[in-house]
């Protein structure tokens, strides 16, 4: 497996990377990733999660399914978005190098490729699904060009300074609740929260259960306005850093010569299996600690969200790299980076696909597939994109969508087929 990258083109004739000059294990992180995203994204394509987990509501109440729901929540949940924004940190940095080594401007074109990219969002928030992650990415792009000439060492301290800042802001968060929560209108003002969650998924179900196209649109674009509200303070910090570790591993070269950084990769390995271990068992305490204050479910919010979910993220990220190193496994795992190299087309896809199984204009199964169907159907979607992802890649250079992307970028149509 050649690991290392290439340049050769004539000096300022910009163009995408060739199949040879990948580095495919970063393509396997990917395919990995969109996996996790997809069994984590299910339960918000099925049922209206981006409310119940604001609210004592228990919407499935059968064995497996609350088995399935557990599972996803201490092995996944949070664990893969942060490993793919830990790919889209290393893919900027693969991206500058390569358009400097052929005398381009660099900024112009990724400040283009990332306004696309906001396009792309927009349109699959506001048309497609509200759980949309690639406008976060693009506006956070802008915000990770500013340390584009940043040291290795520079970066791996800002990306703990976002981390510690943002331990901070849950640490005053959940100060100013536990303030509020001694007040005599706090109890009136929970009341009226809980109410407006409880409107919220009856709305939701309403709309994409069986609501016009209209309606679903109109719930869609409410969905997301609330999401991004929420992400500003309780996600973009986390993504943001873990922009700027993958920038790190960038910029060190861990990824592009892996024998010589196995020591180190081992070690990455081991400190956040420790960490991941310690959270996800702490995690599974979670429903018999009882927490009596949102203050204290606040900070338990913090140690997973800064600690766990990075931590979780390396060990899963190390594991595979380490399991990569071996022919046999490379073999085995194929199948990750083939869709991995068609990351977009497939996120897009598995919208598509969900929103057509759920949503009122397709089979209407909201609210009515638990978390132990949605898991299986996870697997089964995924299982059909690794297929596909195969054989549209004997015969084509790129997905569809990345190749519409690399086109508008570089201002000029990509050759597609092989």
């Amino acid at each position: 497996m050649d690991l290392k990258t290439s340049v050769s083109a004539e000096k300022g004739n910009v163009s995408p990377i060739r199949t040879g000059d990948r580095i495919f294990v970063i393509d396997g992180l990917r395919g990995f990733a969109l996996f996790g995203i997809l069994v984590v994204n299910m339960s918000f394509f099925h049922s209206p999660s981006i409310y119940l987990m604001m609210s004592d509501t228990v919407w499935w109440t059968g064995f497996w399914d609350q088995a399935a729901e557990r599972f996803v929540y201490l092995f996944a949940e949070g664990n893969f978005y942060t490993l793919f924004s830990l790919l889209f940190g290393f893919g900027m940095i693969l991206f500058m190098e390569r358009v400097q080594q052929k005398g381009s401007s660099f900024v112009p074109l990724y400040a283009r490729r990332l306004m696309i990219l906001l396009f792309f969002g927009l349109v699959h928030a506001l048309l497609i699904w509200y759980g949309d992650i690639l406008f976060s990415y693009a506006l956070l792009g802008f915000v990770l060009l500013l340390f584009r000439r940043c040291s290795p060492q520079t970066l791996l301290v800002w990306a703990l300074i976002l981390l510690l800042m943002t331990m901070l802001l849950f640490g005053v968060l959940a100060g100013l609740t536990f303030y509020t929560e001694t007040l005599p209108e706090r109890s009136e003002e929970g009341n009226a929260f809980e109410e407006w969650i409880q409107s919220m998924i009856q709305s939701s179900v309403a709309a994409y259960g069986s609501g016009s196209f209209a309606e679903i649109t109109q719930q869609r674009a409410t969905d997301w306005l609330f999401l991004i509200s929420w992400s500003v303070i309780g996600f973009w910090p986390i993504i943001l850093a873990m922009f700027l570790l993958g920038a790190y591993v960038a910029k060190r070269r861990i990824l592009h010569d892996i024998p010589t950084n196995l020591p180190l990769i081992r070690h990455i390995w081991c400190w956040s299996l420790i960490l991941a271990l310690a959270t996800v068992l702490l995690q599974g305490m979670e429903p018999f600690l009882g927490f009596t204050s949102d203050s204290a479910a606040i900070l338990f919010m913090m140690v997973e969200t800064v600690i766990g979910n990075p931590a979780t993220c390396l060990f899963y990220a190390s594991s595979l790299v380490l399991l990569l190193q071996r022919e046999r496994w490379v073999r085995r795992l194929s199948f990750f980076r083939d869709v991995g190299r068609m990351s977009l087309s497939n996120y897009l896809m598995q919208s598509l696909i969900c929103t057509t199984l759920f949503y009122s204009y397709g089979f209407g199964w909201y609210g009515k597939v638990g978390p132990l169907g949605g898991l299986g159907l996870a697997v089964l979607i995924f299982a059909a994109q690794a297929v596909i992802s195969r054989f549209w890649l004997k015969k084509f250079r790129f997905g569809p969508m990345e190749w519409v992307w690399r086109s508008l970028t570089y201002g000029r149509r990509q050759p597609f087929r092989i």
